[in-house]
């Protein structure tokens, strides 16, 4: 059974990608990086090469096509190469020893199109993946493009990872998709990816603590937008309830918990409104 790995690059650090395709090239058989046209292409084809790895390829990209582009040529290219199963990573993330071998004991799960693992986060003090490991199976309708070890038959079962939404909630939209063409995500017991979401902290909203990614304002932009398109796309998953009531929470950490928030709020009802304007 032929598994492959891709990563999806952009201006990257060198160092922690070292640790990313160290981390993960002895678990698949072939591992492709995608460059979402990064301003020192030489540098990393430089680096490759100087390290021998003789596994990795990768493929450059003349611009920024986004996330859901660089993802979509990855998956393809492992069809064309002939892999069953294909694990996404962030240029940020890196495995765990025995990530692929723990997924690999649960891919007779029926009518399974993809698995995911507990994630433990570098920006998180209290290791909440260890704390919250469970001993079975859990299925899940959405999780991290990271660590995702999707099922390439599968994924030709859906229309695929969409260019138009860029950045953002892309994961949350190829789970719904593969749930809609009737495949299960499933999440193993097994933490099994170091992983780094935005710059979390910690703030303090009507006496609770809630953490805050920080994510910039044209990061903001994006989740709105593609909230919006998300529920558009799957209207019966994601409704329109869950969609505002996700809007408005988020408007109200930006206003209450972070900096440079009037630009973070124009740019989310920016977003919101490009999102209404999209069409399926």
């Amino acid at each position: 059974m032929k598994c492959v790995a891709i990563i999806v690059l952009y201006n990257p650090d060198l160092e922690r990608l070292d640790e990313n395709i160290n981390a993960i090239r002895n678990q698949v058989d072939e591992v492709r990086l995608l460059d979402n046209g990064s301003e020192n292409p030489k540098v990393i084809d430089e680096f490759i090469s100087s390290n021998h790895f003789d596994n990795v390829s990768i493929d450059h990209f003349n611009e920024n096509k986004g996330i859901a582009y660089a993802l979509r040529i990855g998956t393809e290219w492992a069809d064309k190469v002939g892999a069953e199963w294909v694990l996404s990573l962030d240029q940020d993330s890196v495995a765990k020893p025995g990530l692929i071998d723990s997924y690999l004991e649960y891919i007779d799960i029926d009518k399974l199109g993809a698995l995911t693992c507990e994630v433990e986060d570098r920006n998180v003090e209290e290791d909440k993946a260890e704390s919250n490991k469970a001993n079975d199976i859990v299925d899940v309708d959405i999780c991290l493009t990271s660590g995702f070890f999707m099922k390439v038959s599968a994924y030709k079962d859906t229309d695929g990872y969409i260019d138009d939404m860029f950045i953002d909630k892309v994961d949350f939209d190829i789970c719904l998709s593969l749930k809609d063409a009737g495949y299960r995500i499933v999440r193993i017991p097994y933490v099994g990816l170091l992983h780094e979401l935005g710059r979390i902290t910690t703030g303090r909203l009507l006496g609770r603590n809630v953490m805050v990614t920080n994510h910039p304002a044209w990061r903001q932009y994006y989740m709105a937008r593609n909230g919006v398109i998300l529920h558009k796309r799957h209207p019966d998953r994601y409704t329109l309830k869950q969609c505002l009531g996700m809007e408005f929470k988020e408007l109200v950490f930006s206003v209450c918990l972070e900096k440079n928030k009037f630009k973070k709020v124009f740019m989310r009802i920016k977003g919101f409104f490009k999102g209404l304007a999209y069409k399926k």
